[in-house]
């Protein structure tokens, strides 16, 4: 008998291979089961904490006064679908807190403003999934 190569492991054999047969394969990967590692599964944060994380801190003036972490723990609890079904009540908040910003910024238009705040809610809404 002549030796040959395992397509699956690429152990040399004469026969049957030896590292291969009694071992499960799984279909797609080649991988044995026995070898397989659990993956490791990154939780993503909630759509709330994904917006404040995308809010400066220099572009904020604290004056007292401000809701957001009330806003935060709501849009945590609704999760992404919740978030985009909330979608306008959820920008009319950020247009409403615009006065919490620094002088600078209080004078670009609210319509630039309020594409603004969209866009962030979507970045943090598509960061959540």
């Amino acid at each position: 008998m002549q030796a040959s190569r395992c397509k699956r492991c690429g152990s040399g054999y004469v026969g049957r291979c030896p590292v291969c047969k009694d071992k499960k394969l799984e279909p797609r990967t080649g991988i044995r089961i026995s070898e397989r590692k659990p993956a490791e599964v990154l939780k993503p944060e909630p759509v709330g904490t994904n917006l404040a994380s995308l809010i400066p801190e220099w572009a904020k003036s604290m004056k007292g006064g401000c809701s957001c972490r009330d806003w935060e723990v709501k849009m945590n609890r609704w999760r992404a679908d919740g978030c985009e079904a909330h979608r306008e009540q959820i920008i009319d908040h950020l247009m409403s807190q615009s006065d919490h910003l620094v002088k600078p910024l209080q004078h670009i238009p609210a319509a630039l403003k309020r594409v603004v705040a969209g866009k962030m809610l979507d970045k943090a809404i598509k960061m959540s999934r």
